[in-house]
């Protein structure tokens, strides 16, 4: 009683006193050991390891994962690429779309660029987009005018005229029985205004048995094909390097006359439409001119493909003689990032986007497609700043084979996943922050303490039995 009485009078600070849950001991009372010692030292070390693995570890932007059902609105899927086909000419280079609905997208332009390239792959000139050839009306004959060739006959032909004209052809292919009346007609009028000396006009049939090696020779894998010959070669060196002297323009006789008449000067009928600088050079063996394709196609966002082959309104084709070997510089899906979005992307990420960029898919023989399947997964990040960025990744298995009855060419067959992949960015809590610290400090203090405690004990008691 006396003692609440004192207390119930005292100052307000000698009564908060006899709540404090942390009583102190006169240091005079405690002792220190040697073993104390080193357990201190070793909490106060393992104390700051843990503080600063903590703080780095708040300070970092943590990330979760989680795969939920496709929510996108978009209704198109854009393709970007840019590809390379070192044997396939830009005249019959066609970028088609297809996808399960039915929708079939051919030769597409807009969006699609084409250059011309060197042989060390490098562009050099871009490419307008083609026109389709005219061809005239002409009554078909049994007036044979030009002149059949086949081996045994071609060097005798090279060497009879200065510049001619040959015309490879398959009976199969409309678009050369169309130019058949045509040509001969030509070569009528031309035998009329030159002498055969100057000018001459010749025909290849590429199926018959003893021609077909004759048209390979010459790189010869579309009909009808239109090549201009002087002092028996077909090349022109240009500042674009070697590649064939071919005619593209209208298929009619007023079109092939005056092309002919460009082609021959009045002093001494020397070949002049090779271009200023250029000289055509016997011996040197052309290629046939590869084509960069690049661009971008807008697809359902359903199962499809995207394939590069061949194809040319006013013309036909030889598979067998195909070759749609290629190097994939770029292919991803999706709208393009910038820069500074790309750099906040993880690094798997931006792999992932552009799996086969980079990567050379090549024929051995000829007539032989290959086959790209993409199975393509939305990704969607939310980043820290609130920011959401869309990217697509997708896996690719590559097979080729040999075409047996259609043409070949490189496709790239898609699908989509119905499943979104969202990763969102977030740091750790301030309360969880000083949670752990509190949790670190006190209970490597409790565990410490109970080391101590024990080894201090233990020795005492080690100490007795010795004694």
């Amino acid at each position: 009683l006396l003692t609440k009485s004192k207390m119930a009078g005292a100052p307000l600070s000698t009564r908060l006193k006899g709540i404090d849950f942390y009583r102190k001991i006169n240091r005079e009372l405690t002792e220190g050991t040697l073993a104390g010692a080193s357990v201190s030292l070793i909490t106060a070390f393992v104390i700051v390891f843990l503080v600063g693995m903590e703080l780095s570890s708040y300070l970092t932007v943590q990330s979760s994962t989680r795969v939920v059902i496709d929510r996108s609105a978009d209704e198109l899927l854009k393709i970007n690429f840019n590809i390379t086909f070192p044997h396939l000419e830009c005249q019959f280079a066609s970028v088609d779309v297809s996808d399960v609905l039915g929708r079939h997208k051919v030769n597409i332009t807009k969006t699609v660029h084409k250059w011309k390239i060197d042989e060390n792959m490098k562009r050099i000139s871009k490419i307008a987009e083609t026109k389709t050839p005219e061809y005239g009306t002409v009554e078909a004959s049994d007036e044979q005018v030009a002149v059949q060739l086949s081996p045994g006959t071609w060097d005798a032909a090279m060497a009879g005229s200065k510049l001619v004209l040959v015309n490879f052809y398959a009976p199969w292919c409309p678009w050369s029985r169309q130019l058949g009346p045509v040509w001969e007609h030509t070569a009528g009028l031309i035998g009329k205004k030159y002498s055969s000396e100057i000018v001459s006009m010749g025909k290849v049939d590429c199926t018959a048995q003893d021609s077909h090696a004759l048209c390979h020779s010459q790189h010869v894998n579309a009909f009808p094909s239109i090549r201009v010959y002087r002092g028996g070669s077909d090349t022109r060196v240009t500042g674009m390097g070697h590649e064939h002297n071919a005619y593209y323009g209208d298929r009619t006789p007023e079109a092939l006359v005056k092309y002919i008449d460009s082609m021959l000067t009045a002093d001494d009928l020397k070949l002049r439409a090779i271009g200023p600088g250029a000289e055509a050079r016997d011996g040197e063996a052309a290629r046939g001119s590869g084509c960069s394709v690049a661009g971008f196609v807008r697809v359902a966002r359903v199962p499809g493909n995207l394939h590069v082959s061949a194809h040319s309104v006013g013309f036909s084709f030889d598979h067998s003689a195909m070759n749609v070997s290629h190097i994939v510089h770029h292919l991803s899906f999706g709208e393009d990032l910038d820069a500074a979005d790309e750099h906040l992307l993880p690094e798997e990420a931006r792999t992932k986007m552009g799996l086969l960029d980079g990567r050379t898919f090549l024929s051995k023989v000829k007539n032989v497609t290959h086959e790209h399947y993409l199975k393509v997964v939305l990704n969607t990040f939310q980043l820290l700043s609130g920011k959401e960025l869309n990217t697509y990744e997708f896996t690719a298995n590559s097979n080729k084979y040999t075409e047996t009855s259609q043409m070949p060419m490189a496709r790239f067959s898609y699908d989509l996943s119905p499943m979104q992949v969202v990763v969102s960015e977030h740091r750790t809590p301030f309360s969880h922050f000083i949670t752990q610290l509190c949790a670190i400090i006190g209970g490597i203090f409790t565990v410490a303490g109970i080391i101590d405690s024990l080894i201090f004990h233990l020795s005492g008691m080690m100490t007795k039995k010795l004694l």
